[in-house]
């Protein structure tokens, strides 16, 4: 007989021997399971590690394959996922056209001193001298009547505080409109008064606007009178401009308030930049933790109608510096007593100190995901053909081009785009793809099934024996033709 025959009667053989063999029950059944699956598994490499040899070592060099490849594939897939968790983002800058929602509201103020505050103490009626200290943000100077009320209490003098700095405003609108100047009694309809940590201010609402001017370069031109007065040390004769978003309340501090020299006139041109950062879990374009704008609009402030960080931060400071002097400063907002200029020197200056130095990092006061930004550019010539009796400013508001700025956090990674990637990992690596995910879940439902229902077992074993018959059958013809070749 030649080589070939040999080798079919052999394997006939072993088939034969193995089908005589008694049954280890279920476990037997389910094993032969498993050796199915895995002789027709679609997962590259298993079939030629389970399934029967070639030539000698073919399983060796299979199974360390795969397990390279399976260890190469847990390296990138770990990389991958540990790339996805760091949020990674990036920024898309794009130019929209400007609108007249765009147009920001506009503060105007009296402008702080050049030199440290100061207030008069009335500790000594009979020694008055004055102490010098650098609170921020004290506002204008005290007059020397609520300084020495006698038998008053210090929350009255606190009130003679507020009510001059009311009643010491130098700004007197003359005119105003949109696109042109019109009478005084159009600027009542959106520019209302208000009190901010510079003391008492004019604001412009621009979102009360009606000039209908959608498509055309909007423009707002006011005039002010100021008053001759100047009713603090080291006043500078002018006014103080401020831009911010219109559901922002105003806070013009000298960082971001331009100084505007009386009897000029100027041009105030501003460029809008919107950033609209992702919310947690990613950080900010500032490298920390932003607050969604719908949380942010939920989210209640005492003293101030609307949330931003500059408020929290602020009414944080309220609280702490009220809390410790049983009292807040005049020009901020609340319902405790009043601080006379007294216990601002002694207490609210301390605390206010105590409060940057220590306890300012537990304010949690996170921005808003969406930051909008005024950059602005004034240029001012000196007015000398009026003659006025006082000392005036005109200013014209505009933007300075037709389009804003719109910078937008971009997540790198999408639910999706991870998905396909370690799917495209997967795939490249092991061939494996969801058609191989449902082979392997039947094959497991059908040894759980095995395991717990004889029927599933007896039916099983039933399609191992025919398939051993087959076989037999195959290999015992395939024989008979080698035979007779020979």
């Amino acid at each position: 007989m030649s080589s070939p025959t040999i080798r079919h009667m052999r394997t006939i053989a072993k088939i034969k021997m193995a089908a005589k063999k008694p049954r280890d029950g279920k476990t037997h059944v389910v094993g032969h399971v498993f050796k199915d699956y895995a002789q027709r598994a679609t997962v590259h490499g298993i079939p030629q590690t389970v399934g029967a040899t070639k030539y000698c070592g073919q399983r060796f060099i299979w199974l360390v394959l795969l397990l390279g490849l399976a260890i190469s594939l847990t390296i990138v897939v770990s990389v991958q996922m540990t790339d996805y968790y760091s949020y990674p983002t990036v920024i898309n800058m794009a130019e929209r056209p400007f609108d007249e929602d765009d147009f920001p509201a506009i503060t105007f103020c009296d402008p702080p001193p050049l030199s440290p505050f100061s207030f008069l103490d009335n500790d000594d009626d009979d020694n008055d001298h004055v102490k010098i200290f650098s609170l921020l943000r004290t506002g204008p100077l005290a007059p020397h009547g609520c300084l020495h009320m006698r038998g008053a209490e210090e929350a009255e003098r606190g009130e003679c505080l507020l009510t001059h700095s009311q009643n010491s405003v130098r700004m007197k609108l003359i005119k105003c409109g949109w696109n042109k100047l019109q009478s005084k009694g159009v600027c009542d309809e959106f520019i209302y008064p208000t009190t901010t940590t510079e003391g008492s201010c004019l604001t412009l609402n621009s979102s009360r606007n009606s000039s209908n001017s959608v498509g055309q370069t909007l423009t707002f031109n006011i005039i002010i009178e100021l008053d001759s007065s100047v009713t603090s040390i080291g006043q500078r004769d002018g006014i103080q401009i401020a831009l911010h978003s219109n559901n922002e309340y105003p806070f013009p501090d000298v960082k971001e308030a331009h100084f505007i020299p009386a009897n000029s006139s100027c041009i105030v041109k501003f460029e809008k930049t919107t950033r609209h950062s992702l919310g947690p879990p990613y950080k900010d374009m500032l490298g920390g933790r932003c607050l969604p704008d719908q949380e942010a609009d939920q989210r209640s402030l005492y003293r101030y109608p609307h949330y931003s960080q500059k408020a929290c931060q602020r009414e944080c400071l309220v609280n702490f510096t009220s809390e410790q002097c049983g009292c807040r400063f005049y020009l901020d907002r609340g319902s405790e007593d009043l601080c006379s200029a007294g216990q601002t020197w002694h207490c609210l200056e301390s605390s206010g100190q105590d409060f940057y130095g220590n306890k300012s990092t537990q304010c949690n006061c996170p921005s808003r995901c969406t930051r909008v930004e005024y950059e602005t550019f004034v240029s001012c010539t000196p007015l000398t053909s009026i003659h006025a009796s006082a000392p005036m400013v005109h200013l014209t508001f505009l933007q300075s081009g037709p389009l804003k700025m719109e910078i937008e956090q971009i997540p790198v990674y999408s639910v999706e785009t991870i998905l396909a990637n370690i799917g495209g990992q997967i795939g490249l690596f092991m061939g494996f793809s969801i058609v191989s995910m449902v082979e392997i879940l039947e094959v497991l439902a059908i040894m759980v099934l095995t395991l717990i229902t004889p029927k599933v077992a007896q039916k099983v074993g039933k399609d191992k024996g025919k398939a051993i018959k087959e076989e037999d059958g195959k290999l015992e013809v395939e024989g008979g033709h080698d035979d007779h070749n020979v």
